[in-house]
């Protein structure tokens, strides 16, 4: 019997490995395609619209540009679970300037994106310092920054005084029907997808990924990278909340904690999709999440079934992922 060589037997398996990747990822991609054909065929006069198309995409925005904020902490293996909180803090805070402190619009965006990327910076510092608890950490900060979002606001919502030219910022439509928020999604992943490709901050992550102690013997100044990623996500998160808030056209108290789940699935479906972490791969995420919740909505079931469809998304991207190699460069609960 002719003994089969390691090299051999490793690359057969590599194969193989492969093979089980790209079945995973093209499965992710048709059941995407499937959704679309079956919720047309189903309701042919609402679903496969030019109007619905756009208030999908328009829907996705907000969700989508913190799934691109978060993903960023993610590629360096770190959670941040404070993202969700910053949302409706940050409705809260640009809400607040503008119609009790009389702050100017434009003014009271950049100050609340200002503090949301400042108190990123101060979780990153803490978790720099800290590698294995940016989860429990930021979980526990995100409860703080929602407890202080409820004794300032006194869980009153803010409706009058609310400037038109800031509405613009949620409602607008420009090119003919296309709402302003996706056009701000489009800028907020081209921005960062940039910011990760062509900055040597972003290819000082990419190194991180990689291998952490590697980065740190070839001088990389990892602690102020992991600073730097939350400060990116938690400006991408408040962005998110003034977005938000320009839409509704007025700040109402909710649970940051509604949008966390839609989040993080995201970030795991576009990793299971590309194989690993990407501001692109979760702004798809987001994408598919909102196609399927909307056709599921159209077809009149239950929020319920919405919730649990949603969980079990997320369970098998997170399987997925791992198996299509985002294990090697995406978070863990310890290091």
């Amino acid at each position: 019997m002719t003994a089969v060589s390691p090299v051999v037997e490793q690359r057969a398996r590599t194969s193989g490995l492969e093979m089980v990747r790209l079945i995973a990822r093209s499965g992710i991609l048709a059941t995407f395609v499937l959704a679309i054909v079956a919720f047309s065929i189903a309701r042919p006069d609402a679903f496969m619209t030019i109007d619905n198309a756009l208030t999908i995409l328009n829907n996705t925005a907000v969700v989508g540009i913190i799934a691109v904020g978060v993903t960023v902490p993610l590629i360096i293996h770190e959670f941040d679970l404070t993202a969700s909180a910053l949302v409706s803090g940050a409705g809260f805070l640009v809400a607040t300037l503008m119609t009790r402190e009389g702050m100017y619009w434009p003014a009271a965006l950049v100050t609340t994106c200002l503090v949301c990327g400042a108190i990123g910076g101060l979780v990153g510092a803490i978790v720099s310092r800290n590698p294995g608890v940016s989860f429990i950490f930021t979980l526990g900060a995100a409860s703080v920054v929602g407890g202080v979002e409820l004794w300032q606001g006194e869980a009153e919502a803010i409706f009058l005084g609310i400037p038109d030219g800031f509405k613009q910022i949620g409602q607008g439509e420009l090119f003919g029907e296309v709402r302003v928020p996706i056009l701000l999604l489009l800028a907020v992943c081209a921005a960062a997808w940039w910011w990760l490709a062509r900055t040597q901050t972003g290819r000082d992550i990419s190194v991180i990924a990689g291998n952490r102690r590697a980065a740190v013997a070839a001088g990389i100044e990892v602690r102020r990278i992991v600073v730097a990623a939350f400060v990116v996500s938690a400006t991408a998160a408040g962005f998110a909340g003034v977005v938000a808030t320009a839409d509704a056209g007025a700040y109402y108290p909710a649970p940051g904690t509604s949008v966390l789940l839609s989040v993080f699935t995201a970030a795991f479906l576009g990793a299971a999709v590309s194989g690993r972490f990407g501001v692109v791969a979760s702004a798809f995420g987001a994408l598919y999440l909102t196609v399927i919740s909307t056709g599921l909505q159209m077809l009149g079931v239950e929020h319920w079934v919405s919730l649990f469809v949603e969980g079990l998304v997320l369970v098998v991207a997170i399987a997925l992922a791992r198996l299509g190699g985002a294990a090697a460069s995406g978070p863990t609960l310890a290091h």
